[in-house]
C-alpha cells in the first residue's frame, strides 16, 4: 500500500513527541480504516454487552436492599378486621406498644384506589397517615435522582416513581383518585418518590378528609421489631393474633425472601449473558487479529528478514490491538449505558421498577474482562507469528 499521511501527523506537538515505532503504529491504525472500525465496533459491542450484563445485575440486586431496608424501615404489618371494634383496636394498639420485642409502631390507613391522568388509568395503594413526622421513621420518601427527602404535607400527595412515569405526571400536576366507594377527588402531586415494588400514593389524613369529605380510620399498624429471626417472629405473631381485632400479621422478612428468590433466578440469566458476551469478545478479537495478520503477512515476514525478533514482531501487532481495544472499550461504555437503560425500561413488569444506575465496579469488570481476552488472544497469536515462514510469505502475493 502506498504511504499516506494520517491526520495525527498534522498535530505536530503530539507527532513530534512519538518515537519511530509509535509513529508506525499510529499510521497503521489509521491507514487501515476498515479494520479500525471493524475492531473498535466489534470490541465496543462486546464491552457493551458485558456492561449491560453487569448493569442488569446491579439494577436487580439493589431492589431488595433499597426497597426493604432504605425505603421501608419497618419489619411487621398488622392489619385489622373490617368489623373490628374501636375498643379491640385500642387494646391491640396497647398490646403492640407494650410488647418488649417491638421498638415502635405507627397506625395508618392503606387501601386500593384507581388513579387517572387523562386517558391513563392505573391501580395503586393509597397510604394515609395522621402523624406526618413519625411517618418519616417508617417510610422514607425521597427522590431517586438526588436523594433529597420529600416532605409529606397537607398541600398534595407524593406519588411513587414508576406510577408517575406510567401516568406521565410530574410535580405540580394533578391526578384523579377514585376510592371505589363512589368518592372521587383531584389531588396535586407535590413529589415523586423512589420506589421499586408496587405503586403507592402517600397522603396526610388532613388532606384526605379535605378532598373526600370523610373521616378516615386506621386499618393497619406498621412496627419496627428488635429481632427478625424466624423464631422471634413466630412468637410475636402468635401473641398478636390472639387479639380479636387482628386479621393478619405479615413480616417484611418473608416478603424479602420471596422476592430475593425471584432476583436470584434473574441473576442466573444475567450470568449467561455475561459469559456469552465474554466469549464473543474472544471470538471477535481472535478473528479480527487473524485477518490483520493474514492481510499483512508479507510486511511481518519482511520485518523478520530485517532482523526483528519474534517478541518485537508480536509487539508490533499487539500494540495496535491494545490501542484499538482501549478505544473499543470506551465506545462500549457509551453503548452499554444506553443499552442498559433501554433494557431496564423495556423488560420491567408494571408493578416493578429496576434500578437505573450501573456501579463503577461494573465498568471496571467489563474493561478487565475485555482486556483479559485481548491478552489471551495476544498470547495465542504470538505463537502463530513465531511460525511465519519468511521465504514462503515473501513469495505470496500481497493482499491489498
Amino acid at each position: 500500500m502506498a504511504g499516506k499521511r494520517v491526520l495525527l501527523e498534522k498535530v505536530n506537538f503530539i507527532w513530534s513527541r512519538l518515537d519511530f515505532m509509535q509513529k508506525v503504529t499510529a499510521r497503521n491504525i489509521f491507514r487501515y480504516k476498515k479494520r479500525f472500525f471493524m475492531t473498535v465496533i466489534g470490541i465496543g459491542g462486546c464491552t457493551a454487552l458485558l456492561l449491560t450484563g453487569f448493569g442488569i445485575r446491579d439494577s436487580i440486586n439493589i431492589i431488595v436492599d433499597k426497597q426493604f431496608n432504605e425505603i421501608f424501615k419497618y419489619q411487621m404489618v398488622t392489619t385489622f378486621k373490617s368489623d373490628a371494634s374501636s375498643k379491640d383496636i385500642k387494646e391491640l394498639s396497647a398490646t403492640i406498644n407494650n410488647d418488649k420485642d417491638i421498638k415502635e409502631s405507627i397506625m395508618l390507613n392503606q387501601s386500593s384506589v384507581d388513579v387517572t391522568k387523562g386517558k391513563v388509568k392505573k391501580s395503586a395503594f393509597l397510604v394515609v397517615t395522621g402523624d406526618k413526622e413519625k411517618f418519616k421513621d417508617f417510610i422514607v420518601l425521597r427522590s431517586r435522582a438526588t436523594g433529597d427527602k420529600i416532605p409529606l404535607t397537607d398541600d398534595g400527595v407524593v406519588v411513587t416513581e414508576k406510577l408517575a412515569n406510567m401516568l406521565g405526571v410530574r410535580s405540580g400536576d394533578y391526578i384523579n383518585l377514585n376510592t371505589g366507594d363512589g368518592r372521587e377527588a383531584k389531588a396535586k402531586v407535590i413529589g415523586i418518590a423512589e420506589n421499586y415494588l408496587q405503586h403507592y400514593i402517600y397522603m396526610s389524613s388532613s388532606l384526605y378528609e379535605k378532598l373526600f369529605d370523610k373521616k378516615i380510620a386506621s386499618n393497619e399498624i406498621l412496627s419496627k421489631i428488635a429481632d427478625s429471626s424466624s423464631t422471634k417472629e413466630d412468637e410475636l405473631s402468635q401473641r398478636i393474633l390472639k387479639s380479636p381485632a387482628v386479621m393478619t400479621v405479615n413480616f417484611i422478612s418473608s416478603v424479602k425472601k420471596t422476592f430475593q428468590d425471584v432476583v436470584n433466578n434473574l441473576l442466573s440469566v444475567v450470568l449467561v449473558l455475561i459469559v456469552s458476551a465474554g466469549t464473543l469478545a474472544f471470538v471477535v478479537l481472535y478473528n479480527l487479529t487473524n485477518i490483520n495478520i493474514t492481510e499483512r503477512i508479507r510486511e511481518l515476514a519482511t520485518m523478520k528478514v530485517l532482523g526483528f525478533y519474534d517478541d518485537e514482531v508480536s509487539m508490533y501487532v499487539m500494540r495496535e490491538n491494545f490501542i484499538l481495544t482501549v478505544i473499543g472499550i470506551l465506545l462500549g461504555f457509551v453503548m452499554g449505558i444506553f443499552l442498559h437503560r433501554y433494557l431496564m425500561t423495556t423488560v420491567e413488569v408494571e408493578i416493578l421498577m429496576f434500578g437505573r444506575n450501573i456501579e463503577p465496579m461494573s465498568f471496571l469488570y467489563s474493561a478487565l474482562i475485555t482486556i483479559g481476552f485481548s491478552i489471551l488472544v495476544s498470547i495465542v497469536v504470538h505463537f502463530q507469528l513465531k511460525k511465519v515462514d519468511m521465504v514462503q510469505s515473501l513469495k505470496s502475493p500481497e493482499i491489498d
